[in-house]
């Protein structure tokens, strides 16, 4: 069974992937502010993705030890 996910969501999703380091997974600000998440401390970044045109706000967060 083959599934397709289209739309700007799933493509914004693939481009922060993309741009994590080793141990990061990067949020984007609107799905931190969807989840209703505490961005605490966490590291922001403003990343230039293909396809938008602004730039775009993400938290970062780091996995295991640092």
């Amino acid at each position: 069974m083959d599934f397709t996910a289209p739309g700007d969501s799933v493509n914004v999703t693939a481009r922060l992937a993309c741009e994590a380091g080793t141990g990061q997974i990067l949020i984007s600000d609107a799905a931190f502010a969807a989840a209703e998440l505490d961005q605490g401390d966490l590291e922001q970044r403003h990343l230039e993705l293909k396809g938008k045109s602004e730039p775009t706000g993400a938290r970062v967060l780091r996995l295991g030890r640092e």
